[in-house]
């Protein structure tokens, strides 16, 4: 019992630089040593933390680093070893600390422990002590497992210290430690006082006065409340609790509990002649200094269980060039120690290459984490493998790595592209020129636009989840808001790293109105105009029954096209167009937009009936304007008319022109068909265009469209004389002053007696008091006349020859 009070707990170790002296300000500095176990027939060195089965035949190997003690040769270690039947702990003979040795484990192993005496260790009193403690194989179990835990945390506080300013999330790293030692987990829903008393227990078991081989218990545990209360009494006004933030918390109570103390990872330490996970620093309690004679105990657990049998849910399909995690599964048990895999490797198909790979497994989210950053990764198809100590782990089911997507053809489909239109509503449209398995977000905005805010959008691939290459993938995006333009999708991957992707948002298509369009068998070339919207974007337009032209220039709502049909095409086919559309990807077809028709029909010969005698004279092809004119037209191809059409021909505005309908002879303009071949028309020519108006006309069939156009006559204005009376005012040599009484007069610019000699008009007309707008305008007229009753001739604005008129004086 002398010895147990002697005995101390040594925990806490740390990792040391390269030429630094061992720092243990929360303890005392026992040294640094190297602690592996190697195989019967040989093999790496492994340390001895991190072994899974120490089983018999293996040798453990212990060899000093530095010993920190005054007196060096006096040191003397001790291993004690805990089979795994549960039998009684086994104590090896002490040997000097300073000194390389080792032991032949002579049975399977659950627990292995150093004993470190500083000044000097008998077996005897070691070997009574463990001998007479039948709880000890416990205890020492519970305190292996605790230390660590202890370890790990303090790992994970210092990693949090730094992680300050690198902006990592403090509480995801409590809680990935907390997912890796459920023993150490804080219960959020417990008081303050009793999450910090459970936290010191596990982050310093000296501070909390935690030892196995303490004689009493129950004082112990009221040391371990009293330190945890009055901790926790510091963090009570505080307003960064353990029930809100576990990371902040650690982090202070890293600082309050070890001020000014660097507390690193017991394993780490690279030298030049041995791995890099081989090497720790081992550290004594600071209440040891006070005892008579000190033994420190350091503990390690042995799982002494057989290789986790991890595998795939499914093949693996994962990105070169980053950290990439799939789930995997095993048995509920195994989970625990997972972690403790070692020498992850990827081997290819066919076993040649080998590959080591950093590796992460993840217990809480079942998935494991590969590293596959390096150089020599490269995508094809491997297996997955690693150690349980010496003994290879195959690990079923298989990985496939694609080289991760840059998206340089990244684009639309081609239905998508078109259909993208400011009044298209919500649409789901797909992209393809990739390998979009890897995708996890897409936003948008607009280019050129240096306000333009980056809009998140809906996605999902065709195989979900993702199960290798996926050659396309479809988002949801609402394009009412959008306005035509160039705009950007924002594609980001596991790497991280966004790329862009240019798409348009289009004006809406072309329509064209009034389809469909009459063509004519039998004619070469046909000249229509297409009326619509939007059709100033027409770069072309096909058609496997006809060659179509567009003309040059037109506007967004007409254009002209010169039409020439197939000579197969039979009467009562119906033809759709493509129309190929600037930056449509694919033509937009226009469904049954041509029509084909028998024979054109057309005016064969027209006959003017002579109209009454209008006072002024007209030349040949001209019609008045205030006249009823009428013309009898000789028909072709026009059994049944059911319209004539009357325009313009040199009117540039293209005013829409007049149609005419059958009538019973009453209506004006009317037509009327005399006959299959010939048809009688009267009209008023201003009805249908001022003067200079060249008339126009069409016949339409109901079936076989309209004739070509056919010309009637020039509108012209021609004044109405009434009277004409010569007076006896003499206004000069040979010229006597004469008034006309009539309407429209303002039209006559020179008077004569003959088409070629005139007088200037340098009057205008006087408005005279009657119900019908007559005018009367005074006129120079030569005299005398070159013959009785002469006739008068009147030449009109912008006419350079005389009209005869009916006037006479």
């Amino acid at each position: 019992m002398a010895l147990r009070t002697l005995l101390l707990v040594a925990i806490l170790l740390q990792p040391l630089g390269a030429f630094e002296p061992l720092s243990c300000r929360g303890g005392v500095a026992l040294g640094r040593i190297n602690l592996t176990v190697a195989p019967p027939n040989g093999g790496t060195e492994r340390a001895l933390t991190s072994i899974n089965r120490l089983l018999p035949g293996d040798k453990i190997s212990y060899r000093p680093v530095e010993i920190d003690a005054m007196a060096k040769k006096k040191v003397r270690v001790a291993l004690l070893l805990v089979p795994s039947e549960g039998s009684k702990i086994v104590v090896f003979e002490p040997r000097p600390a300073d000194e390389p040795t080792s032991w032949v484990v002579p049975f399977r192993v659950q627990l292995a422990s150093l004993v470190w005496g500083p000044e000097g260790l008998n077996k005897a009193k070691v070997t009574n002590l463990v001998a007479n403690n039948d709880e000890l194989i416990a205890q020492l179990a519970d305190y292996a497992a605790q230390t660590q835990e202890a370890q790990a945390i303090i790992q994970s506080i210092t990693q949090q210290q730094l992680a300050q300013d690198t902006g990592q999330d403090l509480d995801a790293a409590v809680t990935g430690f907390a997912s890796r030692f459920p023993a150490a987990r804080i219960d959020r829903t417990q008081s303050v006082s009793a999450q910090l008393g459970a936290l010191i227990h596990g982050v310093n078991p000296s501070l909390a006065a935690y030892d196995p081989l303490a004689q009493n218990p129950q004082q112990q545990a009221a040391q371990t409340a009293g330190l945890a209360a009055a901790v926790a009494g510091l963090f009570f006004g505080n307003s960064v609790g353990l029930a809100t933030g576990g990371g902040a918390v650690l982090v202070n109570l890293h600082s309050l509990l070890f001020p000014q103390t660097e507390f690193l990872s017991a394993l780490g330490e690279t030298t030049e002649n041995h791995p890099k996970d081989q090497e720790m620093g081992l550290c004594g309690s600071k209440a040891a200094a006070s005892r008579i004679q000190r033994a420190f105990l350091w503990a390690t657990r042995i799982p002494d269980v057989p290789a986790p049998q991890i595998s795939f849910q499914k093949t693996a399909h994962l990105p070169v060039g980053v950290k990439a995690s799939f789930p995997i599964q095993m048995k509920a048990k195994e989970w625990t120690v997972a972690t403790r895999a070692q020498d992850w490797r990827l081997v290819s198909q066919d076993g040649q290459k080998t590959i080591p790979i950093a590796t992460k497994i993840d217990t809480k989210g079942k998935t494991i984490e590969l590293d596959l950053t390096g150089e020599k990764v490269k995508p094809g198809r491997w297996t997955l493998a690693a150690n349980w100590d010496w003994d290879p782990m195959d690990i079923p089911g298989q990985l496939v790595l694609h080289d991760i997507s840059r998206f340089n053809g990244v684009h639309l489909t081609p239905d998508s592209q078109d259909r993208l239109n400011p009044r298209a509503g919500t649409l789901d449209l797909e992209l393809e020129g990739a390998d979009f398995e890897f995708v996890r977000k897409i936003e948008y905005k607009k280019q050129g636009d240096p306000f333009a805010e980056a809009q998140s959008l809906l996605f999902h691939l065709p195989k979900e989840p993702a199960d290798g290459p996926e050659s396309s993938l479809k988002i949801r995006l609402n394009a009412n808001p959008l306005t035509p333009g160039n705009y950007v999708f924002l594609i980001a991957q596991n790497d991280g790293r966004v790329h862009d992707a240019p798409f348009k948002v289009l004006p809406l298509p072309p329509a064209i109105s009034g389809t469909p369009i009459v063509l004519n068998q039998g004619s070469q070339d046909q000249t229509v105009v297409l009326h619509g919207t939007g059709l100033d974007q027409i770069e072309n337009v096909l058609s496997d029954e006809a060659q179509i032209t567009l003309g040059e220039g037109g506007t967004g709502e007409a254009r002209s096209a010169t039409i020439k049909i197939s000579p197969d095409a039979k009467p009562g086919t119906f033809i759709s167009v493509q129309l190929k559309v600037k930056d449509f990807e694919e033509p937009v077809t226009v469904e049954d937009a041509l029509s084909i028709a028998g024979p054109r029909p057309a005016i064969a010969a027209v006959r003017e009936s002579a109209p009454g005698n209008p006072g002024v004279a007209l030349n040949p092809g001209e019609m008045a304007s205030n006249s009823l004119v009428s013309f009898e037209m000789t028909l072709q191809n026009a059994p049944e008319i059911s319209g004539v059409a009357l325009f313009c021909g040199n009117s540039t505005r293209g005013a829409p022109p007049l149609r005419v309908k059958a009538s019973d002879g009453k209506d004006n303009p009317r037509f009327i068909q005399e006959s299959a071949d010939s048809v009688f028309l009267s009209f008023r020519p201003d009805s249908v265009g001022r003067t200079g108006c060249e008339v126009m006309t069409t016949v339409t069939t109901p079936h076989d469209g309209e004739s070509a156009p056919q010309k009637l006559g020039v509108v012209v204005r021609l004044p109405k004389i009434d009277s004409f009376q010569l007076t006896d005012d003499k206004l000069g040599d040979s010229l006597y002053a004469a008034v006309l009484q009539g309407q429209d007069l303002e039209s006559i610019v020179k008077v004569g007696w003959d088409a070629q000699t005139g007088v200037a008009v340098d009057t205008i007309p006087t408005p005279l008091e009657s119900p019908d707008n007559k005018e009367s305008l005074r006129i120079a007229i030569p005299w005398p006349a070159p013959a009785p009753h002469a006739p008068l001739f009147v030449w009109l604005r912008g006419e350079n020859r005389g009209r005869l008129t009916s006037a006479r004086y």
